[in-house]
């Protein structure tokens, strides 16, 4: 009597998944070609996301750090880049940010710094949205077996991040050499000066381009 094997399909396809998981695995991620101009005229395709990061979009500023940690749109691989974006994102109260600076701390092997990024997740996502950077960072602890003293440190850290920056000191005001000063005209008539404002605060400086690493579930995937 011959048998009939009536499960034959469901076998063949557990034994491809089998033999194509390790190859999936090996997969390695491919970065797009840089972007060349054809012409000096041509704009760059991520030139509109650039121009809104630049103006402080935080949204624009996270895409622009995925891109250049993917090495996607056209825009070179940089990691140097990919955490400045996604540090001013950040900055700017982007949250998802947080969780892309503790991944690529963790792929540099940095452990305190990815906790120092973790801790500011917690601290600043929803309550709701807090429970996936709560694991990654008891994980890492136990990883990395952060001790203590370095889990102080990287906490201290965090806190220290979240202070403005301190203002850029202005040079001392030179005094004019009494040699070159030009001389004072004292018979010059004050009533022919230009009034000053009486406000300075109110009147608003020129400025040029202002400078600033999708809701979506968290993942340190970069």
């Amino acid at each position: 009597m011959i048998r009939t094997v009536t499960n034959l399909p469901s076998l063949l396809i557990t034994t491809l998944l089998l033999c194509a998981a390790p190859a999936a695995a090996q997969v390695k991620h491919l970065s797009d070609p840089v972007y060349e101009k054809m012409a000096p005229e041509d704009p760059h395709p991520m030139e509109d996301l650039l121009l809104l990061g630049k103006e402080g979009d935080t949204r624009a500023q996270f895409i622009l750090g995925d891109l250049y940690g993917k090495g996607k749109g056209g825009l070179p691989r940089s990691v140097k880049k990919s955490r400045e974006w996604f540090e001013k994102s950040a900055r700017g109260g982007y949250a998802q940010s947080f969780i892309r600076l503790a991944a690529l701390e963790k792929r540099v092997n940095k452990p305190e710094d990815a906790y120092k990024w973790y801790t500011l997740a917690i601290e600043t996502l929803p309550s709701a949205e807090r429970r996936w950077p709560q694991r990654a960072r008891d994980a890492l602890v136990k990883e990395h077996s952060l001790t203590g003293a370095q889990i102080k440190a990287a906490r201290q850290a965090a806190q220290e991040w979240k202070k403005p920056a301190a203002p850029a000191k202005k040079d001392a005001q030179k005094k004019p050499d009494k040699k070159t000063a030009a001389p004072v005209d004292t018979d010059t008539d004050t009533a022919a000066l230009p009034t000053p404002p009486e406000n300075l605060e109110n009147i608003e400086p020129a400025t040029g381009d202002a400078l600033s690493d999708d809701k979506e579930k968290p993942h340190d995937q970069n």
